[in-house]
This record gives structure tokens, C-alpha cells and sequence, in this order.
């Protein structure tokens, strides 16, 4: 199912310390992936590795990024705190560092959105707002 979204990168933000549910990015989903990877092998049907990052501070999450062959965006430990940086914050520590002219930014608690439905999303955000320029 991959397509020509060469403009686009992904960012799959996580972070081990969350504050209501202990571990939730590393719950299991399938019998076989946990919720981080359940994402990125959705993601690997729509992009190609080398424009999907695993943003984080924890080397376990880390391991998971290697493990699948997808990029990893070292987050500093104060980005990575829900406490500490502003969300707008996060978002401008990690997106400086991502060279792609878009980035989608791609949760893990979102799990039953289909490979389908990024490559549609994508498709539309290409046709609006990077070729017809009429959203930001």
C-alpha cells in the first residue's frame, strides 16, 4: 500500500512516564505487538521507515524503534516530563530536528486507525494544503 509521500514524515511521540495509566505505550494490543508497535507496523504499510521517528527519552522505547528499523528522535528528559515544558514546547523540540516539509504527528492511543485511513488523510492533506495551499 505505500505511496509517494516523500514530503511527509511521521512522529510517533512517547514517553514512558505517564501520569493516569502506567506503561500505557507498552501495553500489549495484539498477542504478538504492544500499542508502540502496533503503530509503526500500521505506519510501515503506508511509509517507508526512513520518514517514520519514534520520539523519546527511554532507551527500552528506543529498542523498539531499532527493532522495527525506524528512526528514533532522541527527546531530552525535560521534554518528555508533562509537567516541565509547555505542550507547544514538545512540539518545537522535536519538529526542528525532523528534516521533512511536512510531519504528521501520530499517537499510539489512537489504535484502530487503519494504514486505510493515514493514507487517506494523507492523500487529502497533500491535495489541500500542500498543493491547493487552502488550509494550514
Amino acid at each position: 500500500m505505500k505511496t509517494n509521500f516523500s514530503d511527509i514524515a511521521v512522529v510517533i511521540p512517547v514517553r514512558e512516564g505517564s501520569s493516569r495509566v502506567k506503561s500505557k505505550i507498552l501495553l500489549p494490543f495484539t498477542k504478538k505487538y504492544n500499542l508502540t508497535e502496533w503503530k509503526i507496523i500500521q505506519l510501515k504499510e503506508v511509509l517507508p521507515s526512513n520518514q517514520i521517528y519514534l520520539s523519546t527519552n527511554s532507551q527500552k522505547i528506543k529498542s523498539i524503534a531499532e527493532k522495527h528499523g525506524i528512526r528514533i528522535h532522541h527527546r531530552d528528559s525535560y521534554y518528555c516530563d508533562g509537567h516541565k515544558a509547555s505542550f507547544s514546547e514538545v512540539i518545537v523540540h522535536i519538529i526542528k530536528d525532523i528534516p521533512f516539509k511536512h510531519v504528521a504527528w501520530v499517537t499510539v492511543v489512537v489504535p484502530l486507525m487503519s494504514p486505510l485511513e493515514y493514507k487517506n488523510a494523507f492523500d487529502m492533506y497533500i491535495k489541500t494544503v500542500d498543493k491547493l495551499n487552502k488550509y494550514d
